[in-house]
């Protein structure tokens, strides 16, 4: 089968879904829009995705309150064993969920941006992942992936299109 010229890489794939994922956040206090997935080992299945979100009940206003992107994903994976799994992150890991990482025995983390979300250095989270032995990798773009689902064809859901007739 010929691969067509505008298939997206995995990578592009499992960040993209990350981004999509921080756009779920919805305190309008902040500006992050944070988001992260969890793909299996073999790196074609997302087994979690999650964003920020503030403790149910709990003032947004206050950081403390807020549950990070990477640590949610874990939380929603559905109880699927995380060992070797590997992270898409929009940021950095933050301190707390590097160690969260370690702990669920995560082999690789993909990062867009090397800031935290919570505005702390990334010398001590580094620092540990690199002793865990966790790689991590600057997610670097290989084209603009643009999802615009006002002119999706319409073709392609009212069953007049061959793709329906598969």
């Amino acid at each position: 089968m010929t691969r067509r010229p505008q298939c997206i890489r995995w990578d592009d794939y499992f960040m993209g879904t990350a981004i999509l994922a921080g756009k779920r956040q919805k305190d309008s206090n902040s500006m992050l829009q944070i988001g992260s997935c969890i793909v299996s080992p073999d790196g074609k299945i997302v087994v979690g995705v999650g964003h920020h979100t503030v403790i149910d009940g709990f003032d947004s206003s206050c950081p403390d309150y807020w549950c990070h992107a990477i640590s949610n994903a874990m939380v929603w994976a559905n109880r699927h064993n995380l060992n070797d799994c590997i992270l898409y992150t929009v940021t950095y890991p933050c301190n707390k969920c590097a160690q969260l990482i370690i702990q669920s025995r995560m082999s690789h983390v993909h990062y867009m941006n090397k800031w935290q979300c919570d505005g702390s250095e990334t010398t001590y989270s580094q620092k540990l992942l690199s002793e865990a032995g966790i790689s991590c990798r600057e997610y670097l773009p290989m084209k603009d992936i643009e999802i615009d689902f006002r002119r999706m064809d319409p073709a392609l859901f009212d069953g007049s299109s061959a793709l329906s007739k598969l």
